[in-house]
């Protein structure tokens, strides 16, 4: 069986770095948030600055997805997911995956950030 693109169900807020999360989004996108069979080298290994795993998800989304992170000359994003939820993450890592094929999507390594509402959304 083929590896088949995710479906991008949820709708998620973007904000380009230093655009505090208090204005408008820069980008309204839909994603797909997953836990599941994808795994990464940095997976488990302690924040070297806190000294505790990170808590973090990844974000599928479409391919093209304007979605920057740290190593974009003006820095990482900050996405907000699903919209609208107070759920915060700081995009650590984006990359393509299935590139030049017809399931071709972007994955970001998001870290969960801030203080989210309670209960969790």
């Amino acid at each position: 069986m083929a590896y088949s693109l995710p479906t991008f169900n949820l709708p998620i807020n973007v904000w380009r770095a230093g655009n505090p999360t208090t204005n408008p989004p820069d980008l309204i996108a839909a994603c797909n948030l997953t836990f599941g069979r994808i795994t990464a080298p940095s997976a488990g290994i302690a924040e070297p600055l806190t000294g505790l795993a990170p808590n973090y998800m990844f974000m599928c989304v479409p391919k093209l997805t304007d979605v920057r992170d740290q190593f974009c000359p003006a820095g990482a994003d900050v996405v907000e997911v699903p919209a609208a939820s107070g759920r915060f993450y700081n995009v650590a890592g984006v990359d393509d995956s299935g590139k030049g094929f017809q399931n071709e999507h972007r994955i970001c390594y998001i870290i969960k950030t801030g203080v989210w509402p309670e209960p969790i959304p």
